[in-house]
C-alpha cells in the first residue's frame, strides 16, 4: 500500500458522528470503500473517507463556468 493512513471503523464513526452500525452499512452499500484485513478488522482509508465526505457535502459550489470559444 502506499503509505495511506487507515482508520478504524470506531474513529470513522466519531469523524461521522454517526454509529457503528451506519459505517458498517454504507461498508456494505458499496457507499464507502473499505479494507479487509483479516478475518474481522476492517478498515478505512483517510482518502477513501475524505472522498466520501465531499461527495456527500451539501450546497457545494458549482464548478467555475468557462468562456464558450467562438469561431
Amino acid at each position: 500500500m502506499d503509505n495511506q493512513k487507515l482508520l478504524t471503523v470506531d474513529q470513522v464513526a466519531e469523524i461521522l458522528q454517526v454509529s457503528r452500525t451506519t459505517v458498517y452499512r454504507r461498508i456494505r452499500a458499496g457507499v464507502l470503500p473499505a479494507v479487509k484485513l483479516g478475518h474481522r478488522q476492517v478498515r478505512i482509508r483517510q482518502e477513501d473517507l475524505e472522498a466520501y465526505i465531499e461527495a456527500h457535502r451539501i450546497g457545494k459550489e458549482p464548478a467555475e463556468e468557462t468562456e464558450e470559444v467562438k469561431e
